[in-house]
């Protein structure tokens, strides 16, 4: 059976939440943070306001899914591979912006811009290797695509709930 942190409990098939497969799979602890749309509205009154509006606003989900070893691993390694690869675009563009300046040129500039979105690019693709394919996720809902078994519902809140 499923952990889950509210809500009803649902029977997770024993397979790899991410590649399906059944050979060699642990349970772990998955974090997902959904935040309504609306909340990013906030940020125009201001940098603290938006953080308190989307800290209020956001649901976190908890949920203990199975995953193989490969797929753990690549799992885990997604917001590390996320920090380092935006923090490798803002030195990137830094570094563009600074060369620019001492150069008098744009095209520096123009060159640490492409560089950045191409290691924004190759850390989104990472990142969709690597993690669950949602079908969906809202509040109330947490419903992954299982390669080999199909739509699997791992959280649905009762209506009777007012959160």
């Amino acid at each position: 059976m499923n952990e889950v942190s509210s809500g009803t409990t649902h029977s997770i098939p024993e397979v790899c939440a991410r590649c399906g497969t059944a050979h060699n799979i642990s349970k772990h602890l998955v974090k997902k943070v959904w935040t309504p749309q609306w909340v990013y509205w906030g940020y125009l009154f201001g940098l603290v306001p938006g953080i308190i509006l989307a800290l209020i606003a956001r649901k976190i989900h908890k949920v203990r899914l199975f995953f193989c070893t490969d797929c753990w691993r690549r799992f885990r390694m997604r917001k590390t591979v996320d920090s380092v690869s935006g923090v490798s675009a803002v030195i990137i563009l830094m570094g563009g912006g600074m060369t620019s300046l001492a150069y008098e040129s744009w095209i520096p500039v123009l060159i640490g811009v492409g560089l950045a979105v191409s290691v924004a690019i190759l850390a989104q693709r990472y990142d969709r290797r690597a993690n669950l394919q949602y079908l969906v996720l809202d509040r109330t809902n947490f419903v992954i695509d299982v390669p080999g078994y199909g739509e699997v519902t791992v959280m649905k809140l009762p209506e009777d709930i007012t959160l």
